[in-house]
C-alpha cells in the first residue's frame, strides 16, 4: 500500500518480467500460493507456513538483484504487484 492510501493491486504482467529473479519469484509465489491456500482450507497451518517459507530465497534474490523503484513506471508497478502477490498468497 502506498502512503496516500492507494494500493498496488492487479495482475502481474508476465510479459515484462525480464530478469531471471523476477521470473523465479513469480513462479515461486504462484506455487507457494496454491500450496498455502490448499493447506489453509484444510486448516493445516504448519503446511501453509512451510509453503510460504519457501519464498525466502527467491524474495532475497529478487530484492538483491532487481530495482523495485524502477524509473519506468510500468516496471515499478509490476515489481510492486509481484511483491503484493506475497501478501495475497498468505491471505
Amino acid at each position: 500500500e502506498k502512503k496516500d492510501g492507494s494500493s498496488i493491486s492487479g495482475k502481474v504482467d508476465q510479459t515484462i518480467l525480464v530478469k531471471g529473479e523476477e521470473k523465479d519469484l513469480h513462479r515461486a509465489i504462484e506455487a507457494a500460493s496454491a500450496l498455502a491456500h490448499k493447506a489453509l482450507a484444510e486448516e493445516d497451518f504448519e503446511a501453509a507456513m512451510r509453503a510460504i517459507a519457501k519464498l525466502r530465497a527467491p524474495v532475497d534474490s529478487f530484492l538483491d538483484n532487481v530495482t523495485v523503484n524502477d524509473p519506468d513506471p510500468s516496471m515499478r508497478v509490476n515489481s510492486l504487484r509481484l511483491l503484493n502477490r506475497i501478501r495475497e498468497a498468505m491471505a
